[in-house]
This record gives C-alpha cells, sequence and structure tokens, in this order.
C-alpha cells in the first residue's frame, strides 16, 4: 500500500500568499496519483512577524491536483499580516471515513499536517 506524506512547500505571492502547491512524495510508480474529493480542509496561518500567536487561519480552496500536487487558492492576509504557515485538516476529528479531501490512489487518506511557511517556500 502506498502512503504519501507531505513533503515540500511551494508558494506563490504578490503582497500576501493568494496560491500555494502542497506536493506530496514521488509517486512510486505510474498508478499512484493524488485524488481530491472534495476542495476544503487547507488553511493558511496569516500573522506578524512580531506577533506570532495572533494567527488567524483563512480558509483556501484546493482548485485543482495532479499527480503529486494539490493547488490550493487563498484570499489575501488581511491588514499588516504576512502567510506565515499552512494546515490540512487540523481537527481532533478532521474527517469522517472515506470524506478527506485528499487520497492517493491506493485510497490512502492524506495524514493531517501543520507546517511553517519558511526559507524552503518559494515567494
Amino acid at each position: 500500500m502506498t502512503h504519501y506524506f507531505i513533503s515540500l512547500f511551494r508558494a506563490s505571492t504578490n503582497s500576501n500568499i493568494t496560491a500555494i502547491a502542497v506536493t506530496y512524495s514521488s509517486p512510486k510508480s505510474a498508478e499512484d496519483k493524488l485524488t481530491l474529493r472534495y476542495p476544503y480542509g487547507f488553511e493558511v496561518g496569516c500573522s506578524s512577524v512580531t506577533k506570532p500567536v495572533d494567527t488567524q487561519w483563512v480558509e483556501g480552496t484546493a482548485k485543482s491536483v495532479t499527480e503529486t500536487d494539490v493547488n490550493v487558492e487563498f484570499p489575501p492576509c488581511s491588514n499588516d499580516l504576512k502567510p506565515m504557515m499552512v494546515r490540512y485538516c487540523w481537527r481532533t476529528d478532521p474527517c469522517t471515513f472515506n470524506k478527506c479531501p485528499v487520497y492517493s490512489s491506493m485510497m490512502t487518506p492524506s495524514p493531517p499536517f501543520i507546517m511553517e511557511l519558511n526559507e524552503h517556500t518559494s515567494l
């Protein structure tokens, strides 16, 4: 059974983040592909560099999927806030059985995650 894990984040932005590609590990074979069942589950954390604890989470919409990437669009962060984190299905009960947004072709759901956007992020 193939398992996908979050391995890299890329983002494109102007003054605020507006899109991000969440890249999962490379498929082991040509049949291994990501499946997007629902467009929800992704959020970007907008906060100030001086007050990172005051994070405002903005919901994104998954627009497309490739074999390894889920492309998600977000509204810009408000005021002087900057995109600092991204998370997926970050809940006590992230999704009901067979109702998660992202799966592998082997029906393995993507695990919830939270990750800082840092120097490895293309801005």
